[in-house]
């Protein structure tokens, strides 16, 4: 029993060791980090801060503006969100990550027309494998499992009114 809290102790140390020189090395990471952290734990206010700290010292990391925006939301800050993914895609135009959270965005928003661009969009960019998702914050039963575009899924019905 010994051993194992020892090693505990030991992985911890390294952790919060490895935090701190991430942290002295490169400031922005470790507000990304933490701020994903944050995210994860459903804290979307301290994510947000820490996306916001991370994006004040490094205004070039795209992830953490698709992150922050993924932060809003959850929080129903759509059109905060949707500015957050346009910054990203701005910095990485092939980000396909963020131009699939924008076509969500854009659903909860009511924008039909941009959703369905952004999401074939990253459909033809790898990122294709949210149809159930988008039908899902659609409160649409979805029956597919492959990806197809979204006006196939219309056509052949995937998405249909529960």
């Amino acid at each position: 029993m010994k051993i194992i809290a020892k090693f505990a102790v030991y992985l911890a140390v390294g952790f919060l060791g490895g935090l701190i020189l991430i942290r002295l090395v490169d400031p922005s990471r470790f507000h990304q980090i933490a701020g994903d952290w944050g995210r994860k734990l459903g804290y979307y206010e301290f994510a947000i801060d820490h996306y916001s700290r991370s994006i004040h010292l490094n205004a070039n990391r795209a992830g953490a503006f698709n992150s922050r925006g993924v932060s809003r939301y959850y929080q129903g800050q759509f059109e905060h969100a949707v500015g957050d993914y346009n910054r990203a895609i701005e910095l990485d135009p092939q980000y396909a990550l963020a131009i699939k959270n924008r076509a969500l965005a854009f659903l909860a928003l009511g924008k039909g027309a941009e959703a369905k661009r952004d999401y074939e969009l990253a459909c033809k960019l790898g990122r294709c494998v949210d149809l159930i998702k988008l039908c899902s914050d659609l409160k649409l039963r979805c029956e597919a499992e492959e990806c197809v575009s979204f006006e196939t899924a219309g056509k052949i019905g995937m998405c249909q009114v529960p």
